[in-house]
């Protein structure tokens, strides 16, 4: 498909939205006979006002609980012993308090990093709801 996307235009019409994030360079969505969405895919990261998660590296990580304990955290996980992704409760984004937290309990906070929403997220997020988008403020 990338070959012939070289010379050609491809409309790739799939609900498997890990395939249009690999394959496309620009994403349609239509909910409800509407154009909700329709914009290159390196943009969709301004849809995010504040980052629904965060990937953070610690030298010397807590415990799970003891980060759960910081108001606006829903959720914690280790992705390896140092890197932990931190999921915000809604509209809320807990990063000022993790960043104060470290600091006060000398975690070693050396990495830092919005964890960029998935095209999933926001196909959901667009098409029940939370989010329903003019087509005219969304055109590129």
């Amino acid at each position: 498909m990338r070959e012939l996307a070289q010379d050609h235009s491809v409309i790739l019409s799939t609900h498997i939205l890990s395939e249009v994030q690999s394959l496309c360079d620009r994403v349609l969505i239509i909910n409800e006979g509407r154009i909700v969405l329709d914009q290159p895919l390196n943009k969709l990261h301004e849809h995010q006002d504040k980052p629904e998660s965060i990937v953070i590296g610690l030298r010397q990580p807590p415990a799970l609980d003891d980060l759960l304990g910081i108001d606006g955290i829903a959720s914690a996980e280790s992705i390896s012993s140092n890197i932990l992704r931190i999921n915000f409760t809604a509209d809320t984004d807990a990063t000022d308090a993790i960043v104060s937290m470290a600091a006060e309990k000398n975690w070693g906070l050396y990495q830092l990093n919005a964890d960029d929403a998935s095209l999933e997220t926001l196909f959901m997020r667009l098409t029940y709801g939370a989010e329903q988008a003019e087509p005219e403020a969304q055109a590129e």
